[in-house]
C-alpha cells in the first residue's frame, strides 16, 4: 500500500529532528565544552565542525537507506519504504 503525504511528512520531520539533534550535540561538544580548552581557535574549531558535520549532512539519507534496506530512521518508525516500481 502506498503511504501518504503526511506520513512522508512525519517521516521528514523525524528524520530533521535527527540530523538538528547530532548538529546541537556535535556544536555543543565543540564550541561549549572545548571553550576552555585554548588548544584551538575558533576558527579551527569552526572548520573542524563543519569536517565532522558535513558528511553526516550529506550522507545521512543515502546512508540509511542503504544500509536499512531502504529506509530511514524516520521512515522505519512510520513503517514506510521505499521500493521499485516493479516491487
Amino acid at each position: 500500500m502506498l503511504s501518504g503525504i503526511w506520513e512522508r511528512i512525519l517521516a521528514f520531520i523525524i528524520d530533521t529532528v535527527i540530523l538538528y539533534a547530532y548538529l546541537i550535540l556535535v556544536l555543543f561538544l565543540f564550541f561549549k565544552w572545548g571553550s576552555s580548552d585554548k588548544l584551538f581557535s575558533n576558527d579551527i574549531r569552526l572548520f573542524l565542525y563543519l569536517i565532522v558535520t558535513l558528511p553526516v549532512l550529506l550522507g545521512y539519507h543515502f546512508f540509511c537507506e542503504t544500509i536499512f534496506n531502504g529506509q530511514s530512521i524516520g521512515k522505519m518508525a512510520l513503517k514506510i519504504k521505499v521500493v521499485k516500481n516493479d516491487g
